[in-house]
């Protein structure tokens, strides 16, 4: 079999690499994201619950300092990327149940979160009022973008929707999460909700 033109296959390479990310880049401009919540665990305690595979948010919350040691710079996009999987990871905690065990580690010390019933919480109130929180059934993650706050910083801001089963509304608000990167992986120091009035039927 005779031998692959170099230039051919150099050029073939490109295109596949160029095709690649232009698929990426298209997806995360999109930014939306829908999560099937997992159904509650009858009778349970947040505070014995039992330890999650690997995998699952409570274990994962630090992993992106593993991966990007100090020193390391990500692109907006890799960037945005990391923090919509913590993100992710959050709402997951919230249909799972286990919010206050996955909120008391990622807050930082000082946290706080503004929520759209007009309460600033801090992380000692969020862990108290996710123990006894119903789980939602699902959500919705969309228009999300990154917004920068300086070196170790940055904020993911989005239209957050979220539904419990039997429930006659959806919430659905702007939200923000400022996350600040420290020696044991990124830290959640401030979340902030802004409710979007309903959408007009018909």
């Amino acid at each position: 079999m005779a031998a692959k033109n170099p230039t051919v296959i150099a050029f073939t390479f490109l295109w596949l690499v160029g095709v690649a990310r232009v698929f990426v880049h298209s997806a995360l401009e999109t930014a939306a994201s829908s999560g099937a919540c997992p159904p509650p665990v009858p009778g349970h305690r947040l505070r014995g619950f039992p330890a999650p595979p690997a995998g699952t948010p409570s274990q994962d919350v630090h992993l992106a300092a593993a991966n990007h040691p100090k020193g390391d710079t990500l692109s907006d996009t890799d960037l945005l990327e990391e923090l919509l999987r913590l993100e992710r990871r959050g709402w997951d905690s919230l249909c799972a149940g286990t919010g206050a065990d996955f909120y008391g580690s990622l807050m930082t010390d000082d946290g706080v979160m503004v929520l759209a019933h007009g309460f600033a919480l801090d992380r000692a109130a969020v862990v108290a009022s996710l123990d006894d929180a119903p789980p939602w059934s699902g959500y919705e993650i969309s228009d999300a973008r990154l917004v920068g706050t300086g070196p170790g910083g940055a904020a993911l801001c989005y239209t957050g929707t979220a539904h419990r089963d039997g429930a006659a509304s959806v919430f659905r608000a702007l939200m923000s999460s400022v996350y600040v990167r420290r020696k044991d992986g990124w830290r959640l120091a401030l979340y902030q909700q802004t409710p979007l009035p309903a959408p007009e039927n018909g």
